[in-house]
């Protein structure tokens, strides 16, 4: 990748530089009250593409959703660096960027399984630190979209949807969006938002041996790249659960 430098601290015999990556090229055209009209995530950056620039979907997304929201259509002025932002929540999907070729890659990280990677204290696991929070379970979801849309003729006369993989107790909470006008769309994506919510949040900070690539020939199977789902082996809570690689 090409980068941009954005800081430097220099002393006497070293510097601390700090480095963006290129994406002037996304940031150069305004998009004057953009409206994607209901598109899957793929023609929705094709719309925005700069020139010389190709994409390539690895997420296999087809769904169809609106970006901006209904009401600020008519005032949404934004680069094609912001879109993508959008199509990030709005699809849930990442992108890889490569600006020496100029390929932007669509990433959908629901799709990574495990690859046999793994991290334990007696082999490349140096430190761990673990977090967790439940401010935001629940375990039913009642969700509207455009003008009082709901999906109750298609659940059973439900206007909300249950979770009950980790408590049996009856939490509620309400969700709307007004970009839904297509009942099964709200139904997919409230089962989706619910699926998330109904489990405490968790995650580790680790420090971890990178021994894909000091040991490539006996270690290339632990590989840690961003997305990867890997195994972790937690001996203090007698825990062996896998997580996904979402920051390095």
């Amino acid at each position: 990748n090409y980068y941009l430098i954005k800081q430097i601290d220099a002393g006497d015999t070293t510097a601390k530089v700090v480095a963006q990556i290129n994406l002037d090229d996304w940031k150069k055209d305004l998009f004057v009250e953009f409206s994607n009209e209901s598109a899957t995530v793929l023609q929705t950056v094709q719309m925005v593409l700069p020139a010389g620039w190709s994409v390539i979907d690895y997420s296999l997304i087809t769904k169809r959703r609106t970006i901006p929201t209904s009401d600020t259509t008519k005032d949404y002025n934004v680069t094609a660096l912001e879109i993508l932002e959008a199509c990030v929540s709005t699809y849930e999907v990442r992108f890889r960027f490569n600006t020496r070729d100029k390929i932007i890659g669509i990433i959908n990280p629901a799709n990574y399984q495990p690859q046999g990677a793994f991290a334990t204290r007696d082999l490349n696991l140096k430190k761990l630190n673990y977090k967790g929070k439940s401010d935001d379970f629940i375990t039913r979801l009642y969700a509207s979209g455009a003008d009082g849309l709901t999906f109750a003729s298609i659940n059973d006369g439900k206007d909300y949807v249950e979770n009950f993989s980790y408590s049996n107790k009856i939490i509620s909470a309400y969700w709307s969006d007004e970009r839904y006008t297509d009942k099964e769309s709200l139904l997919e994506d409230a089962t989706a938002k619910l699926a998330e919510m109904a489990r405490p949040s968790r995650s580790y900070q680790c420090e971890i041996l990178d021994l894909a690539n000091t040991n490539p020939d006996m270690y290339g199977f632990e590989d840690f790249s961003l997305f990867n789902v890997i195994t972790l082996v937690d001996d203090a809570k007698s825990v062996r659960t896998n997580y996904q690689v979402v920051e390095r």
